[in-house]
C-alpha cells in the first residue's frame, strides 16, 4: 500500500481535468464509469486523481504536460492499445474509488488489449456524508491544506481479476477485493523507480 499526497493545485487541476475528459466522453458517446456518480462526472474525477497520483508516486516531473486525454476516442474507437501510466518503464491502467471499502472493477470493454496489463487500484480519500433526503453518500476528504491523500492498494492483471470470478450483475463486471491484491512494490516496472 502507496500513500500519495496530492497538493490544492494539483487536486483543482484533476477536478478541472476530470471534468473535461467528463463532458469529452459525453460527447464521443463513450461509456460512463463504473462508479455510482453522485453528480456527472465525479467518476472522471477521481480516475484523473488517481491517474495523476499513480505519475506523481512515481516521479513524473512535469505532471500538468503528461497527456490524461491520450486513451479517449469516438464511440466504438476507444483506443485500448495505450494505457493510463506509460512512464519510465511502468505501463499499467488505474482504476479508482471514492469508497473507503471499495474494489477494482474490470468491465468486459477492459480485457481488449488488456488481459495481461496490470490494474492498479486506489481509493481516492473520501467520507459518507448525509444530504438532504437523507441518503447517505461520498464526497472527497480534502486535508487542511485543500489537498487529498489517495491510497494505492495493490494490482492484478484483467486475467487474474477475472479468475477470482467473481461477477457483478447489473454493473457487467468483474472484481476483486482490496486483500486479493498483490503489493504494489511488484507491480512490473517498478524496479527502474
Amino acid at each position: 500500500m502507496a500513500i500519495i499526497n496530492l497538493t490544492k493545485e494539483e487536486v483543482q487541476f484533476c477536478i478541472k481535468t476530470g471534468q473535461q475528459r467528463y463532458l469529452s466522453n459525453r460527447k464521443a458517446n463513450n461509456p460512463k464509469g463504473t462508479n455510482a456518480d453522485i453528480y456527472p462526472g465525479q467518476s472522471d474525477e477521481c480516475g484523473m486523481l488517481a491517474e495523476f497520483a499513480m505519475l506523481k508516486g512515481l516521479g513524473h516531473t512535469d505532471l500538468y504536460n503528461y497527456d490524461f486525454f491520450i486513451n479517449q476516442g469516438e464511440f466504438g474507437k476507444l483506443k485500448h492499445n495505450i494505457k493510463d501510466i506509460n512512464f519510465n518503464g511502468v505501463l499499467c491502467e488505474v482504476r479508482s474509488s471514492l469508497h473507503p471499502n471499495g474494489h477494482l472493477a474490470i468491465k468486459q470493454r477492459d480485457f481488449i488489449n488488456n488481459t495481461n496489463v496490470p490494474f492498479v487500484f486506489a481509493v481516492v480519500d473520501s467520507r459518507y456524508i448525509e444530504d438532504e433526503t437523507g441518503k447517505k453518500r461520498t464526497e472527497i476528504r480534502y486535508l487542511p491544506n485543500g489537498g487529498i491523500n489517495v491510497t494505492f492498494h495493490g494490482w492484478l492483471t484483467a486475467q487474474e481479476v477475472k479468475d477470482i470470478k467473481n461477477w457483478q450483475r447489473g454493473y457487467e463486471q468483474w472484481w476483486a477485493k482490496k486483500n486479493q491484491l498483490k503489493p504494489m512494490y511488484e507491480l512490473p516496472g517498478l524496479e527502474n523507480n
